[in-house]
């Protein structure tokens, strides 16, 4: 009976043990198709924050053979609330590539403006090792992403947890800077260092970058321009998918005297914009790459959106 006991309880932590592992599968975080939203704070200004900017992981590249995801940045309008939806204030460019081995458990990247260089530590125009998963509790972490020993010295992982953050199950790295995580990145942002320098004899902050929204997939409608957010009911798109042209058949009380049309990418680039002279308008798509697409319809009072897939 006592044998027996102790057989059962073994299965039972093996079971527990193997279930464990199955919960804490790595997870990605060179996801096309993501975005991130990063706020900057200056320390003399009226709290919570004195810039916004969008990242958009949008599509792959080769780089000496090997694959990377293109990452895009752009300037969003703050708001007297400070909540999304939020709006573009410019056009998206491309800042960066990001590239991960997922066996190793590591995120690269390749810093590709200039002007990455005022929040980042990582050099512009190599490769350089983002963030490192692949660490233990009482390792070192060594990655651009952190300050390094020359402002805080070393930087110890103290514990790796999992944890629902931003709508996703990850693990959660932490140390005494801040924390990051698998499929995320940290509390800091995606490229943004992660630490916030002190002034001196006044225990707060200079200025600080603070991750303030996550979406791991396009639209992300939470965040991503008020347009997602408006109703869609009334416009129809035929075909969509769509090959070489596409109907759109607007609603019956559109003025047409107010009416816009807009054709844009998933990145958020404008292709196509018009007036239309009928309530029935033919947009021309042979010429663009297979893909999502989003379609705007104004009537003189809101937006309506649908998504398109040119195949």
């Amino acid at each position: 009976m006592k044998t027996n006991t102790i057989l059962f309880l073994i299965v039972t932590l093996l079971l527990s043990f193997g279930i464990q592992i199955k919960a804490q599968e790595y997870v990605p975080l060179a996801v096309d198709g993501a975005h991130w939203i990063v706020s900057y704070d200056i320390m003399e200004t009226p709290p919570p924050m004195d810039a916004l900017w969008e990242y958009h992981a949008n599509g792959d590249t080769l780089v000496e053979e090997l694959s990377y995801l293109k990452v895009y940045r752009r300037e969003l309008e703050l708001n007297e609330s400070f909540l999304p939806p939020f709006v573009p204030a410019s056009e998206f460019e491309l800042v960066g590539l990001l590239g991960e081995d997922s066996g190793e458990r590591k995120v690269y990247s390749i810093l590709l403006a200039e002007q990455m260089s005022a929040i980042s530590f990582c050099p512009i125009g190599e490769e350089s090792l983002l963030f490192d998963f692949s660490l233990s509790v009482g390792d070192t972490a060594s990655f651009c992403a952190m300050p390094g020993s020359d402002i805080y010295g070393d930087i110890e992982i103290t514990a790796i947890s999992p944890i629902m953050h931003w709508g996703l199950e990850t693990r959660a790295y932490e140390t005494f800077v801040g924390s990051y995580y698998e499929g995320i990145g940290s509390d800091y942002g995606l490229f943004e260092f992660m630490f916030a320098p002190y002034k001196s004899g006044n225990n707060r902050s200079v200025n600080s970058t603070f991750l303030q929204y996550y979406c791991r997939e396009t639209p992300c409608e939470f965040i991503v321009s008020t347009e997602e957010l408006h109703e869609t009911t009334g416009l129809i798109i035929h075909p969509n998918p769509a090959t070489t042209e596409l109907w759109l058949q607007l609603p019956e009380n559109t003025p047409l005297a107010q009416a816009r049309i807009e054709l844009y990418s998933s990145s958020g680039r404008l292709l196509h914009k018009a007036k239309p002279g009928s309530h029935f308008y033919k947009i021309d798509v042979a010429h663009l790459p297979k893909g999502l697409y989003f379609v705007r319809v104004w009537d003189g009072a809101r937006w309506y959106v649908e998504k398109l897939v040119v195949r």
